[in-house]
C-alpha cells in the first residue's frame, strides 16, 4: 500500500461549535505533558515528515475507524528496522477537513530521522503491508488517502506529546502554486509562514508550533503543491483564534495570494492528537 499523502485545513464553524464543549487545559499543566522533538537528527538532518488522511466507505463506522486508528499507531512499535524501532507516528480523529471529499476521518503525522527509512517504510515495511490488507476493508477503493511529505526547514522544533492525559491539536496543510512562481518565491512563503511561530502572540504568550518545508512528494492532490506544514496547538481555541482572528496569520494569507491559485490553494486536514 502506498503510503504518501496529505494536509488539511479545517472548517472553522466546525470548529467553533466544538469549542464550546472542549475542555480547557492550562498551559502550566501542558508544559510537563509534552516534549519538543529536536528537529535535527544524530547524522545532522532535519526530520522527515509523512501527513496522511484516510477516506472510508459509507456504512463504515466509528468503531472501526478507530479499529484503523489503533492499528496504525502500532506501527510505532510493530515496525522494526535492523533490530530498531524507526518511525513515531501520532494520529486521531479529523476535526475537520478542507480541500478535499467527504469522509476522510482519521489523520496521521509520520516522522523519519532519514530520508533512507521514510523510503522503506512506504515499499518494504511488512508490517505497514499488513496494515494496508487490514485497512483495505475499509476505506475506498480509488481515492483513499490524501497526503505529503517534506523535509524540515527552520528552527523550531516539532511537539508531541508524553502523556495520554496531555491535548495536543494537529492542523496539516499544504498550499498549491501558480505555474509561473518561482522556487525563490516558494521559499519565501515557507519562511514567511515559519515565522509565524514568533509573531503570533495571544494574551502576551507565544500559542503556535509550526514545522514546515518543501514537499517531497504528494498523493491524493492535483499539482504544484509545493510546500507544506505541520501547525500544533495546545488548545482547540488557540486553533480557532489563529484561523478566525490572528492578524499575523492574516498579514501572511495577503502576501501569499500573489503566489497561490485562485481557487484551490490549499489542502489539508486537523485532528486532535491521540495515544
Amino acid at each position: 500500500m502506498r503510503a504518501f499523502v496529505l494536509l488539511s485545513l479545517f472548517a472553522l464553524v466546525v470548529l467553533s461549535q466544538t469549542t464550546s464543549s472542549t475542555e480547557e487545559i492550562s498551559s502550566s499543566s501542558l508544559a510537563s505533558e509534552t516534549q519538543a522533538i529536536n528537529s535535527t537528527s544524530v547524522e545532522g538532518q532535519k526530520l522527515f515528515h509523512h501527513v496522511i488522511t484516510f477516506r472510508y466507505k459509507w456504512g463504515v463506522t466509528r468503531a472501526q475507524v478507530d479499529s484503523v486508528t489503533k492499528a496504525y499507531l502500532a506501527l510505532n512499535d510493530l515496525a522494526v528496522r535492523d533490530g530498531r524501532k524507526y518511525i513515531r507516528i501520532v494520529g486521531g480523529k479529523t476535526i475537520s477537513t478542507e480541500g478535499v471529499k467527504d469522509r476522510f476521518r482519521n489523520g496521521f503525522i509520520l516522522t523519519f530521522t532519514s530520508a533512507d527509512d521514510r523510503e522503506h517504510f512506504g515499499c518494504c515495511e511488512k508490517a505497514h503491508q499488513d496494515f494496508g490488507n487490514f485497512m483495505g476493508q475499509y476505506v475506498e477503493s480509488k481515492g483513499y488517502n490524501v497526503g505529503f511529505d517534506f523535509q524540515e526547514e527552520g528552527n523550531a522544533p516539532w511537539l508531541t506529546r508524553t502523556s495520554n492525559s496531555s491535548r495536543l491539536f494537529h492542523h496539516d496543510i499544504t498550499f498549491r502554486y501558480k505555474d509561473n512562481v518561482t522556487q525563490a518565491q516558494i521559499d519565501s512563503v515557507t519562511q514567511a509562514y515559519l515565522s509565524l511561530n514568533d509573531k503570533a502572540v495571544r494574551n502576551g504568550r507565544k500559542y503556535i508550533n509550526i514545522v514546515g518545508g518543501r514537499t517531497i512528494s504528494t498523493e491524493g492532490v492535483k499539482d504544484n503543491f509545493r510546500n507544506g506544514f505541520i501547525l500544533t496547538f495546545k488548545k482547540l481555541d488557540d486553533l480557532v483564534h489563529f484561523r478566525c482572528c490572528e492578524k499575523a496569520h492574516q498579514q501572511f494569507g495577503d502576501f501569499m495570494g500573489q503566489y497561490v491559485t485562485s481557487t484551490g490553494y490549499n489542502v489539508g486536514f486537523d485532528f486532535e492528537e491521540q495515544f
